[in-house]
């Protein structure tokens, strides 16, 4: 606190001494008088409790314990602060300055004693999280996954290092965050050198395993054509490609998955598990999904709206594998001041990838994410808090409703999507009655009416297999 003076010496005694008074008065050893002289409680408060202890209304451990007074309310006041942020809607310091109060706005003396009488609470920069994530991490939609994950898992007899997680990200020429420096106080403006005012964005096929095998990356650069140089200083093994939008492709990935084989070794008599997000590159490829089925790769996609949460990538890896890469960035321009270049001759990757890719990072991110050790309870009530605001019940004429609106075709409009006649049936789902879904608009998990809806009659193939997010694939 500031400048602020105590103007009372009210709920200052401690209440050890007030426990002895009360206990010396009790049995017959002192007067209220003297016991409040030799323990320096407040003679009336002694008083009150030795009363309220004699006539049974509380016990000898509670009869010393302080009052809280008009303190209840800060307690709720604490515990509303906790709830609003767990829900995404966290008060800031003029909110919560406001609240207290009717007409007026608490002082910053009653702010840094707030901060102070509960250590519990601190000032965060929350990161923005859109209200899709927020609704769609529900136990509904994890639950799920981690029935689908344990399937797998018990099906192939898979053990932890042949599990895979693969992702991609952007990396840019130019970090887009900068790390605070020291300076002179009192500047208005403080820079830092970069290459360019805006860098070039390159994407990069990042997969690591449980047990810490990190498969060399592929980078996707926004050209027409190839270049050696382009590699110079990227990890050991890095594959490159081109195309003009430096984005993830269907071709590329296909080219991946063969980069992934090469380095994993998988079969039919010795699987691997990969896990993915929904991306369409992934689920609506029919030359991956073949690849993979004929090679022994078992694909398990996340839920739609959870990586953030679930992706062991995303949790562990990315946040140091940037950092580290900004570092690398200021170091070789500090080395190199007058040498900027606005493509990709700076984009030191490999010594950032090699300090981030370490045995603990995906041991941690497979751990966080209750992947590997496999367990669905590493998420508690309050990290499904965010769902709750928009959870609403389904009454039972809804549930009526809903059922009596099945679409009458809609068991022959699932028989036409099925695999040909004479192929076998590559796809397990979740559910059995999964494959017979009505058009009519349902409740989601989160409140939400969602519509299922079915992909064109004639690709049957492509159909069936990306009917459901957490489908897995058998290997023929």
């Amino acid at each position: 606190m500031r400048n602020y003076q105590r103007k009372t010496t009210r709920q200052t005694w401690d209440a050890t001494q007030m426990q002895r008074a009360i206990e010396a008065v009790n049995n017959g050893e002192m007067g209220l008088r003297k016991a409040s002289l030799n323990y320096g409680v407040p003679k009336s408060i002694l008083e009150d409790r030795v009363k309220k202890l004699k006539s049974g209304s509380v016990a000898l451990k509670d009869a010393s314990v302080k009052g809280l007074g008009n303190f209840k309310r800060t307690f709720e006041l604490v515990e509303y602060v906790k709830l609003l942020e767990s829900r995404l809607f966290g008060l800031t310091t003029k909110d919560l300055r406001r609240h207290n109060f009717k007409d007026n706005i608490a002082g910053l003396d009653w702010l840094h004693g707030f901060f102070k009488r509960h250590p519990d609470l601190s000032l965060r920069s929350p990161e923005p999280t859109s209200a899709a994530r927020a609704m769609g991490f529900n136990k509904t939609a994890v639950s799920k996954f981690f029935t689908n994950l344990i399937a797998c898992i018990e099906k192939y007899k898979i053990q932890p290092h042949r599990i895979y997680n693969v992702d991609e990200t952007a990396i840019t020429t130019v970090p887009k965050s900068q790390s605070k420096i020291i300076a002179q106080r009192g500047r208005r403006q403080v820079g830092t050198l970069t290459s360019a005012e805006r860098g070039q964005t390159v994407t990069a096929e990042l997969c690591f395993s449980a047990s810490g095998h990190y498969v060399p990356p592929l980078l996707v650069f926004p050209r027409v054509r190839m270049k050696a140089e382009l590699l110079e200083g990227a990890p050991l093994g890095t594959v490159a490609v081109c195309h003009q939008s430096g984005w993830m492709q269907s071709d590329i990935f296909v080219q991946w998955m063969k980069h992934f084989a090469s380095h994993v070794r998988p079969s039919v008599s010795d699987p691997v598990l990969l896990l993915l997000d929904g991306h369409a590159t992934h689920t609506k490829n029919i030359d991956v999904i073949n690849y993979a089925r004929e090679n022994g790769i078992v694909m398990l996609c996340f839920p739609p709206y959870c990586t953030h949460r679930l992706q062991p990538l995303d949790v562990s890896f990315m946040a140091p594998l940037s950092a580290y890469y900004s570092q690398e960035q200021k170091t070789w321009l500090r080395n190199n001041p007058w040498t900027c270049n606005y493509a990709f001759s700076d984009l030191k990757l490999g010594i950032a990838y090699k300090k981030a890719s370490t045995l603990q990072t995906a041991a941690s991110g497979f751990r966080k994410t209750g992947i590997y050790p496999t367990s669905f309870n590493v998420f508690g009530e309050a990290d499904f808090a965010a769902a709750e605001t928009t959870e609403r019940e389904q009454n039972v004429d809804e549930n009526s409703q809903a059922t009596n609106n099945v679409n009458p075709s809609a068991e022959e409009h699932s028989n036409d999507i099925r695999q040909p006649e004479g192929q076998p049936d590559n796809v397990i789902h979740e559910d059995e009655e999964d494959r017979v879904r009505p058009i009519t608009p349902q409740p989601g998990p989160s409140g939400l009416n969602v519509a299922s809806s079915h992909k064109d009659q004639n690709n049957s193939v492509e159909s069936s297999t990306i009917n459901s997010c957490f489908a897995f694939f058998k290997i023929t």
